[in-house]
């Protein structure tokens, strides 16, 4: 069910109806939906300009000014000398690990633009292709969990173009 297909809460809709579309949207995984519902937040956020008026006689820049403390610098008491870094556990993940993880994804897109259904069908669905493909996550994850990986490689796994 769409956000924008919800009813509005306060206007057409009883408390037992708005429960039952409440446990509905959480039992499909959309949190987020089921809150904005409930809350009755639907469809009332938008962009602000910084010389708006924020409602308290305040602009927004100056609401959100208040709000951020000033920077301090830290004080070195704060932090732990340590000489010896701590034992690297070395981790094992298989594709039978994937396997049993993507049966519960859930939610929205990601970085990557694949929600949590359609990266669980790619994983599940179409055989030795899956399994391929949960080789290839296993192995991946095993990589980033056992050894020390340098930035670079991070940067063009967040970009999409995965290790080079």
């Amino acid at each position: 069910m769409c956000d924008k297909m919800l009813p509005k809460r306060s206007t057409n809709v009883s408390d037992d109806e708005a429960v039952k579309i409440f446990d509905r949207l959480v039992m499909q995984g959309k949190l987020r939906s089921a809150c904005r519902f409930i809350t009755e937040r639907d469809g009332g956020v938008r962009v602000m300009s910084p010389e708006e008026d924020a409602g308290d006689g305040k602009t927004v820049l100056e609401g959100l000014l208040e709000k951020h403390p000033e920077q301090a610098e830290a004080n070195n008491d704060a932090f732990e000398n340590c000489n010896d870094l701590p034992f690297l556990v070395d981790v094992d993940i298989t594709g039978s690990h994937i396997e049993k993880a993507a049966r519960s994804f859930t939610g929205g897109a990601g970085p990557s633009g694949v929600d949590g259904d359609q990266l669980s069908a790619m994983l599940l669905n179409y055989g030795s292709h899956s399994t391929d493909l949960r080789e290839a996550f296993a192995l991946s994850t095993r990589r980033l969990a056992n050894s020390i990986v340098e930035w670079k490689e991070l940067w063009a796994m967040s970009a999409k173009r995965e290790f080079t």
